[in-house]
């Protein structure tokens, strides 16, 4: 299969172009695990010079190691580039679990460090200054460099990127611009549906092009959408649905549109005691055609994954 362009566009804005070439870069060698100077010259069409000027950054950033010596092909063996797993880290707060969860992630995806927040029921102010002690304590406790704060929330996101979250009596709060004025780092945040089928898509046996609906079944009911390996974010209600009870039937023939129009090929039910065998005898004899459908594996952790996973996939391309 022939391999993208991913050349940059001669017109693209310079400011723009060099943040593009170097998630480039970052992307590359995180997905191929090593690259050299050389291989990245080869793979992304820049020049040697653009290219040891980024990795020259990147390396005094820590987001880079040379982790040794390549295959030679006659003269001096290429040194080899790595993501750098502990040159930084990232801080992910799980606002949906009581009482509130926070990590500290490598940039291999390691758990280091772990805080949980207060044990009452917090809500309003109360929960914001919950949040801030959680994300203060954690990057008062590392010796790296953060790269960025992610934050899953009982609810949804709206265009604008206000926050909508009723259970933490939250209405049209900006948290991402809070917590980048009071930090000073890139942050993130998502629904803890959206980031429950993120962590999901990471953790599964799919391909990277792959269709899944991911349902989160508790409280209250929560859907997450990836079409060919992208995240289709979940809006203002954060993919809630109301109206259902808690079994198969009726869960079956309210998402069976969903799954039949979006051409779905596996579904991921988290959080529920709801049979995956029922439902997807259930959506074939509603659609017509087999649906893969299977238990979440990654546990109460998906919503600091998913959160974690966001940053990461900002700020490395």
């Amino acid at each position: 299969m022939a391999e993208p362009d991913l050349r940059p566009h001669a017109r693209t804005a310079s400011g723009v172009s060099r943040s593009r070439n170097r998630h480039l870069v970052l992307q590359l060698i995180a997905e191929r695990t090593a690259l050299s100077r050389a291989d990245l010259v080869r793979s992304t069409g820049l020049s040697r010079a653009t290219v040891s000027e980024i990795v020259a950054v990147l390396l005094d950033e820590g987001l880079l190691t040379e982790s040794g010596p390549g295959a030679s092909t006659g003269g001096k063996p290429p040194t080899l580039l790595e993501i750098d797993p502990e040159g930084r880290f990232v801080i992910a707060v799980d606002m949906a679990r009581a009482p509130f969860e926070a990590a500290r992630f490598d940039l291999g995806g390691t758990v280091g460090s772990r805080r949980s927040g207060r044990e009452i029921p917090l809500r309003g102010r109360a929960a914001l200054d919950d949040l801030h002690r959680l994300i203060g304590g954690l990057l008062g406790a590392s010796h790296a460099p953060p790269l960025g704060v992610g934050v899953s929330i009982p609810g949804g996101i709206d265009e604008s990127g206000m926050v909508v979250a009723p259970t933490l009596q939250w209405d049209d709060i900006d948290l991402r611009v809070e917590l980048e004025d009071v930090y000073g780092l890139p942050a993130q945040v998502r629904s803890d549906a959206d980031s429950g089928a993120v962590a999901e898509f990471a953790a599964g046996d799919f391909e990277p092009t792959s269709s899944m609906l991911y349902v989160s079944v508790g409280s209250r009911i929560a859907t997450a959408v990836i079409l060919e390996g992208r995240l289709f974010p979940s809006g203002r209600h954060g993919g809630d649905i109301t109206g259902l009870v808690g079994s198969e039937r009726p869960l079956a023939e309210t998402l069976a549109p969903i799954v039949g129009s979006l051409g779905i090929t596996h579904v991921v039910v988290a959080g529920s005691s709801i049979s995956a065998a029922d439902l997807a005898t259930s959506w074939h004899r509603l659609l017509g055609w087999p649906v893969a459908v299977s238990a979440a594996t990654v546990g109460s952790d998906a919503g600091l994954r998913g959160a974690a996973a966001a940053v990461l996939s900002s700020e490395l391309g």
